[in-house]
């Protein structure tokens, strides 16, 4: 379970915390009475954001032809040859265990924007929770 703390640290190392600090003051959440809804809604947009650019950056890693086309056993059966459609089609434990591309290059970033999209489900699911405890 992630919280607030944990996604204020993504907002930062993406650069995006005083932009979101800057949205709150216009919309004058961080004033009585807190909203702590509304400074959640703030901060999971500008997670989406990061979420966004990280799987656009994985697209562009991926559009590349497999570079392990030839180790796996199933290959003239599959439609295409680009890194992201072999990684689907195949099982992914494949990818993970033998590309040296993949754990080089997408394997971070795959974490990264899945812990993203998990953080956001969280912080969404406790905004709810706290707003039906008020």
């Amino acid at each position: 379970m992630y919280y607030v703390g944990d996604a204020i640290e993504i907002l930062k190392k993406y650069g995006y915390h005083i932009d979101a600090e800057v949205e709150i003051k216009r919309k004058k959440l961080a004033t009585a009475p807190y909203d702590m809804q509304g400074h959640y809604k703030v901060y999971c947009s500008y997670l989406s954001k990061i979420w966004c650019k990280l799987r656009d950056k994985i697209s562009e890693l991926q559009a590349i032809e497999c570079v392990e086309l030839n180790n796996i056993s199933n290959a003239k059966s599959l439609a295409h040859r680009n890194c992201e459609f072999v990684y689907f089609s195949v099982d992914k434990t494949f990818c993970e265990n033998n590309c040296n591309y993949f754990s080089e290059k997408l394997q971070s970033l795959i974490e990264e924007r899945d812990k993203i999209a998990e953080m956001e489900r969280d912080l969404k699911k406790t905004a709810e929770e706290d707003y039906y405890l008020r």
